[in-house]
C-alpha cells in the first residue's frame, strides 16, 4: 500500500496484529521538472498497524486491548473493565492506559437501603477503605478488616483481637452459640424476618467476642451466667465465685434467674456468679479478690474464727 503525501490523505486507524505488515513509502524527492516521471519510492517504515493507536498510553501497559480507531484502551477485568466495580469516583478516577488495578469488593457499610430487601450495593473495599491502586489491595478504615475491608474488628484496636482472651465470630454464628451473651435459651438466625431476606446482609460482617472462661457457660446445669473475661474486647477478668458465707441461701444458684440481657432463664442446677462471695472487691485487669476484714479465700468465701491480723 501507497500512501502519497501531495494526496492529502491521513491514516487514522488499521487492523490490529496479527496482520502483515504495512509498509510506509516516501516520494519526498520524486519532483522531477518538465517530466511526470516518478523517482522510485523508498520505503521508510513498517508497523503491524497504521495510526498512533494506544502508543500514548503504554500499549495499555499489557493489561488491556486497543482501539486502533478510537486510540482507546479497553482494560481487562481487575484493571479497569467497563463491567468492574470501582470506588466512587467510577472509571473516571483510573488512569486510561489500564496501569491501576481495582481492589476486592463487598456490600457498602454505610450505603442507604433502596427498600426492604434492597441496599447495601457492592463497593471497592466495602466502602470502608482505600484501594491502594498500585497493588489492588485494600487498606482499611480503623474498625474494619478484611481483604474488601468486609467485616467489623473485634475488640480494641490496639491489641490482639478480644485481647487474645477470647474468640471473634461472625453474627450469624453468635446467635447459635450457647456460651455468646446474652444467653438464649434457644437458637436463631440473624436477620430473618418477614418479608426480608433470610440472612441479613451484615451477617458475616458484623463480629463480636465470645471471652474464654475457665468455668462452662450457659443456661444449663452446671454451668455459669457469665464468662471469666468480659466487656466488649474482653480486657477484662472476673474474680472466682463462691457463696457468701454469711447468709443461708446459696447465692450461687440461677435457677429460675433471667441471665442478664434477658434472653433465657437458668436451668435446674445453674450457676450465679457471686464475685468475691460479695465479701470483698475485685481486681479486674488481675481477676484477684481483696477480702473484707474477717473474711478469706480465693474468693472470699471463708469466715475467719479469730481476728485476721493485716
Amino acid at each position: 500500500m501507497i500512501i502519497y503525501a501531495e494526496n492529502g490523505l491521513k491514516v487514522y486507524c488499521g487492523l490490529p496484529s496479527p496482520q502483515p505488515l504495512f509498509t510506509f513509502y516516501t516520494n519526498a524527492t520524486v519532483a522531477v521538472r518538465g517530466s511526470d516521471s516518478r523517482a522510485p519510492e523508498a520505503p521508510v517504515g513498517f508497523s503491524p498497524q497504521i495510526g498512533s493507536g494506544c502508543d500514548n498510553r503504554a500499549a495499555c501497559t499489557g493489561h488491556g486491548t486497543c482501539d486502533y480507531c478510537a486510540e482507546q484502551c479497553t482494560c481487562d477485568n481487575g484493571w479497569g473493565s467497563p463491567t468492574d466495580t470501582t470506588d466512587f469516583n467510577g472509571l473516571a478516577g483510573m488512569r486510561a492506559d489500564c496501569s491501576e488495578r481495582t481492589c476486592p469488593t463487598g456490600p457498602s457499610h454505610g450505603a442507604k437501603p433502596s427498600g426492604a430487601t434492597g441496599g447495601h450495593e457492592q463497593a471497592e473495599c466495602s466502602a470502608a477503605g482505600i484501594c491502594v491502586r498500585e497493588l489492588g489491595a485494600c487498606e482499611c478504615f480503623l474498625g474494619f478488616e478484611g481483604m474488601a475491608c468486609q467485616r467489623r474488628s473485634c475488640g480494641t484496636f490496639t491489641e490482639l483481637p478480644c485481647s487474645s482472651h477470647g474468640r471473634c465470630v461472625a453474627m450469624k454464628f453468635l446467635t447459635a452459640m450457647g456460651d455468646a451473651l446474652p444467653l438464649s435459651a434457644a437458637g436463631a438466625n440473624y436477620g430473618t424476618a418477614a418479608n426480608v431476606l433470610t440472612t441479613a446482609w451484615d451477617a458475616e460482617a458484623q463480629q463480636a467476642c465470645v471471652c474464654d472462661s475457665s468455668w462452662a457457660v450457659g443456661l444449663g446445669a452446671g454451668q455459669t451466667q457469665v464468662p471469666e473475661y468480659f466487656g466488649a474486647a474482653c480486657e477484662s477478668k472476673r474474680c472466682p465465685s463462691a457463696d457468701n458465707p454469711d447468709t443461708k441461701l446459696d447465692e450461687t444458684n440461677c435457677e429460675g434467674v433471667t441471665a442478664p440481657g434477658g434472653q433465657g432463664v437458668g436451668a435446674a442446677g445453674n450457676l450465679c456468679h457471686v464475685e468475691c462471695a460479695n465479701q470483698g472487691t475485685c481486681d479486674y485487669q488481675t481477676g484477684f479478690c481483696t477480702c473484707k476484714y474477717g473474711y478469706y479465700g480465693d474468693a472470699c468465701q471463708k469466715m475467719a474464727t479469730a481476728p485476721v491480723r493485716r
